[in-house]
């Protein structure tokens, strides 16, 4: 497998449905170009052909990325300054404070005072 191909992803039928409705509502609320921003794996046209249905191929693994960003089991991470699945942000805000990786302890200084922290449990 080459270094650029993503792994196959298959949604089930109410997975999809409720990623499509996500994409729309987020769409419809923002921009196409503000939702790709967020989903920064896919682009503009991406976007905007899997909303409208006319992407040429299985849209399961752009519809994965849009449940990943904008479902509720995400949080918004100012740290990363992008979204972070809840059982991940409760890790790294809860874990013992690391000390061989200054990466890694300024990720979890920003955890401590972090307003997503409650929000995680």
């Amino acid at each position: 497998m080459s270094g650029n191909r993503r792994p196959r992803v298959t949604l089930d039928p109410a997975d999809r449905d409720r990623a499509m409705a996500l994409l729309v509502r987020e769409i419809a609320a923002t921009s196409v170009a503000a939702v790709a921003r967020r989903l920064g794996t896919y682009g503009r046209v991406t976007v905007s052909m899997v909303a409208a249905g006319t992407y040429a191929g299985r849209p399961d693994a752009p519809l994965a990325r849009v449940l990943e960003v904008f479902d509720a089991d995400t949080v918004d991470c100012p740290h990363l300054g992008r979204p972070l699945a809840r059982p991940d942000c409760r890790t790294h805000a809860g874990r013992a404070m690391p000390t061989g990786s200054p990466a890694a302890f300024r990720h979890w200084e920003a955890c401590q005072s972090c307003p997503h922290r409650g929000d995680a449990s």
